[in-house]
Parts: structure tokens; sequence; C-alpha cells
């Protein structure tokens, strides 16, 4: 199995932060488990994103506790979105 590398940019990292304040402020109405699911994801998604080698069972454990959220359409199309940005770093 080869090694892939991911360049993470500066742009990256704005990015990023724009996609987790897009899921937090769809995230309206949530429980209170369901709220603490979401900051501990999200928590996990952004230390993860910073290393040279992003733990792939920590974000993918993070997307998961993600996916379960009930949340809003617009809440559920930001977690795609985020997903499918991360998706290189899986």
């Amino acid at each position: 199995m080869g090694i892939i590398m991911i360049i993470w940019t500066k742009e990256s990292s704005i990015k990023l932060t724009n996609l987790i304040e897009d899921i937090k402020g769809n995230a309206g109405g949530l429980s209170i488990e369901d709220e603490e699911t979401l900051v501990n994801s999200l928590d996990v998604i952004k230390e993860e994103s910073k290393t040279l080698k992003p733990r792939r069972s920590f974000l993918k454990t993070a997307i998961l506790g993600l996916q379960t959220i009930k949340g809003t359409a617009e809440f559920a199309t930001a977690v795609i979105t985020l997903i499918q940005f991360i998706q290189p770093l899986l």
C-alpha cells in the first residue's frame, strides 16, 4: 500500500474552519446528547487535521458521530460537505 501525502494549506485550514462554522450555524435545536456529540466530533476533526499523520480511526469515529445526529436538511448538507472535504485524510 502506498503512502498518500496530503498537503494541508492555509486555505484548507480556512475552508475547514468555515465548514465547521456552517455546521454549528445549522445545529440549532439539537438535544443535549447530540450537542455533545457535535462538539466532540468537530473537535476531533479539527485536531486531527492539524497533524502530519491524522489518525483515520479517530476521523471515522467523528464522522460516524456526526452522521448519527438528527438535524435539519441544512445541517445534513453541511455535514456531508465537511465529510467530502476531509475524505482525502481518510
